[in-house]
Parts: structure tokens; sequence; C-alpha cells
């Protein structure tokens, strides 16, 4: 029991439904279709209300959680709490941020708002800048990383470290009941049985010695990890007086006009490590000049410049080859080569999103070049998608703007795939319109006929024998695209997209 009994023992509403209620709506961003976060919506508020009744009343246990293994960018044993545990996670750092934030120092950037990966990247330029006065002094840098950090954590020290903060017996209570929580004494493993025996023992939970570790994957466990390092960061900014720090969780990076000043520190950093947190720094470390780049978050930072480290860019080109495989269909008629696009909407929108998550890593770099030659390297690429000013993605697939009416959205496809045949669905017709029906209905001995919307000529013939049309459209050599109905815009106009596009030569290169 972590507190006296009953919701009338929170007197300042921590665990007040209210609250409670706040915690869930963060706590669903991006989750809400999970099984787990429709299963707890399913039944909100009576699961909010119990939920808060055990909290108040000190009763609350986590409940099982989900263990899995991910492969990249390394091996590493990840346990996911339960929903309803993820919500009191949720409850629970915002009330200790009030406390610790202000006790951060500035320059540690991990899992905090304002911070992140892009901002401590930037802060390493600036530094870098500032040290060698742009380029014109030389000067080191060392970068120190600390063996198994989450497994090494030493849970008695951290609870110390927040009691000495935090008074509030509520806030006590709950953190310990989820600080001493053993993960793996209750746990649903998903996935390859055979990855579990590959974890190295020192980066699981299986194996770490008694009140050690806290598990990977938890939005508690990010937080304690900053809680746990502030100390060093006090230390190495206000007793070894080092000027140039930054730090993203257990990653360090540190700056100094002298080599021998910055081994210097590494050893009293070591020391300190392992004298006051119990943890142990790895051996290998990177000390090297300024000028020669440090890869820190993802990329290459220089003081003039920042480059995108070459195992992201080779992630991405990876999954470039596995969306062309899952898309493209290749061929040839005689002599000329063809290549289909098959854009499912759903393939479309991931490899959109996949696409999407680099370019937003890529515009914190000099990437203009890179970008461009993985456009021309993926030709498939340029058929679906445009960069816009930014770099963002334009979809090309189908228009950006709800169209008028039929005819206007008909003559956006027209004008976007000019040298196209556009297999444009209506209902269980697919019909060609205008100048396309004037070129086309020779070429597949159409009858054509006037259309009655404005749209000029027409001609065409029923969906079930598209199979059919397509195929004399490659024999012929003849790019193609299909656009089909789906579903429909706010003003009832049926919505109409490229599910298909059968260009020959220039979607094969490479």
């Amino acid at each position: 029991m972590y507190a006296a009994c009953g919701p009338e023992s929170d007197p300042r509403g921590i665990f007040s439904f209210k609250t409670l209620y706040d915690a869930y709506l963060g706590c669903r961003r991006r989750k809400r279709n999970t099984i787990n976060a429709l299963r707890f919506e399913a039944d909100l508020l009576e699961n909010l209300f119990d939920l808060s009744e055990a909290l108040a009343a000190g009763s609350y246990q986590p409940l099982r959680s989900v263990c899995f293994i991910t492969q990249k960018p390394k091996l590493r044993e990840i346990f996911a709490a339960d929903f309803r545990d993820r919500v009191v996670h949720h409850l629970l750092v915002p009330q200790l941020e009030r406390i610790f934030e202000p006790k951060f120092i500035h320059d540690s950037y991990a899992c905090r708002k304002g911070k992140g990966t892009h901002a401590a990247a930037n802060r390493l330029r600036f530094f870098m800048n500032k040290i060698t006065r742009g380029g014109r002094l030389p000067a080191w840098f060392i970068q120190l990383d600390i063996k198994s950090f989450f497994m090494s954590i030493d849970r008695t020290i951290l609870l110390e470290k927040i009691e000495k903060h935090v008074k509030d017996e509520h806030l006590i209570g709950l953190t310990r009941r989820i600080v001493n929580h053993d993960c793996t004494e209750n746990f649903l493993y998903k996935g390859n049985p055979g990855l579990q025996a590959k974890v190295p023992k020192n980066k699981s939970l299986f194996h770490v010695p008694p009140n050690k570790g806290l598990p990977i994957g938890n939005l508690t466990s990010q937080f304690f990890a900053n809680v746990y390092l502030n100390e060093l960061d006090q230390y190495v900014k206000h007793v070894l007086k080092v000027r140039y720090y930054v730090r993203y969780v257990d990653d360090c990076i540190l700056l100094d006009m002298s080599r021998e000043s910055l081994l210097k520190v590494r050893g009293a950093i070591e020391d300190y490590l392992a004298g006051e947190l119990s943890l142990t720094l790895k051996p290998e470390m990177t000390l090297k000049r300024v000028s020669e780049g440090a890869d820190f978050l993802g990329y290459i930072v220089r003081p003039a410049y920042v480059l995108v480290r070459n195992r992201v860019i080779g992630n991405l080109k990876t999954k470039l080859h596995h969306f062309r495989n899952r898309i493209m269909v290749q061929g040839a008629v005689g002599r000329n080569r063809y290549a289909i696009a098959y854009l499912r909407e759903d393939i479309v929108r991931e490899l959109r999103q996949t696409i999407a998550s680099y370019l937003g890593h890529f515009k914190h770099a000099n990437a203009h070049r890179l970008i461009t030659n993985l456009f021309q390297k993926y030709d498939y690429l340029k058929d679906i998608f445009s960069v816009g000013k930014g770099p963002r993605l334009i979809p090309l697939y189908e228009p950006l703007f709800e169209p008028h009416g039929l005819a206007s959205q008909y003559r956006w496809f027209q004008e976007t795939y000019k040298d196209f045949c556009i297999f444009f669905q209506m209902g269980r017709f697919c019909e060609f319109y205008g100048m396309q029906a004037k070129r086309f209905s020779s070429l597949f001995s159409l009858k054509k006929g006037e259309d009655s919307r404005g749209l000029g000529a027409q001609c065409g013939f029923p969906m079930r024998m598209l199979k059919e049309f397509k195929r004399q459209s490659l024999l012929a050599c003849q790019p193609h695209v299909v656009v089909a109905e789906s579903g429909y815009y706010p003003s009832g106009l049926k919505r109409r997209v490229i599910t298909e596009m059968a260009t020959f030569d220039s979607l094969v290169k490479g």
C-alpha cells in the first residue's frame, strides 16, 4: 500500500478521474488502433474509474507485459507495458517532470520536450563552431558510451535519487511500485523464439543481478534514465567544469582544445560512474579532431555541415528495394522492356510514411544531393511522388485537391499523364473521354460516341474486360495507368486514384 485508503487520501487530485483521462488522451496518441487500446477504450469510463480507485487506494499492480526482440540497428530486448499501465506511465511522468525538469542541465537531450536527436546534433555543431572559432582553431572531441546502461541501472540508487527531491507520498509510492516491478515474472513473448537466445546476457533483464535493470520500451524507463544520469551531468558541468558537453541517453560527447584534458576527464567520469552510480564505461571510445566529424545520433556532424550517416542511408535503400519488389513487375515485348507498378493504397501509404520519416531526418542535414540521387536510383518513386519544397512528399497518383466535379477530375489525370492510356473506372465500366477517346477508340476497336457532360468524345468497355485491354496496351507498347474508384470526397464525388501504372524503359533501369 502506498497511500492510506480511498480516493479521499489523494488531496491534490494526482489520481483524479480528470488527470487520468488526460493521461489516457496522451497515451492513445498514435496507438489508438492497437488491440489493447481498442479493448481499453471499449469500456473506457469504467476502466478509468477502476484505475483511479486502485491508484488512490494503493492497490494498483502492473499487468502482463509483451516481450519481443528488435533486430535493427542491433538485437534488443523490448518489454512493452499493457495499455492500462502505459496510461499510468503517462500520468506519473508529467508529475515527476514538474519536479525534475528545472534540475536537469540544458544539454541533456533525450526524451524531453523541445529536445531530441535533431536538437542534440545542432547543439553539437554549434559547440564545434564555437570551440574552433568557425573551423580556424584545432580542437578535439571524445565520445563515451555506458556499457549495458539500462540493464545496469541500480533500482535502489534510482529510488534514492527520486526520493531526495520528491516528497509527495502518492508519487513516491507509485514510483516505487513501477521501478520495482519485475516484468520478467509476468510477460507474453511474441516473435521468433530463437532470437531471444541470441540476445547477449548483459543486454537482457532475464540475466541481470537482483535489483538491477529497467525495461527498454517504457516511457517511465526513459525518464528514469534521465534522472539517473542527471547526477553525471551535474558532476561533469559543475565539478569537472566541462564547458562543451552533450548527452543523449547514455551517449555522451565532450569537446576541448586539449586531447590530454579529454583523456583526464574520461578517467574522472569512469571513476565517478563506478563509485556513485554503479555503471561502467565501454572500454572502446572515440577520440578525434573536431575537423574529422563526429558520428552522432544518425548524423556525421562537422563544424561546416552535417551529413546523414551511411548506415541510415543503407537502411533506407534496403527498405526501398523491398518496396520495389512488392510494387514492380517487369517484362518485355520484343525489344521493348516494360515495368508495371501495382499501387495498392495500403502499400503506397506505408511507402509514403517510410520516405516521409527519412526525409524528416534528412532535412536536418546537407542532404539535397542525397535525396536527388535516391529519386534517380529508384525511378518508380518519381511516378508515385514528387519532392516538394521542404523536402516533403507530394503524391502524384491522385489530385492534391478535391475536384469540383467529374470533368475537372478527369482533366487532372489527362494533363498529368498526357502520353498514357488512362483506363478510367466509371462504376462497372472503364471509359475514355475527349482526346483519349479519339486516340484509343481505334487502337482498341471501340465504338465512339459523345459525352453528355461536356467531356467530348466518349468510348469504353466493361471492367471485366480490363485485363484483356491492358494486355493489348502492352502489346502495342503503349504506357497506361488504371484509375480506380476508392471511396468518396466529402462533396459526394467518387475519389479516384491510380492503382496501376505501366511504362516502357524508364522504370526498368537499375
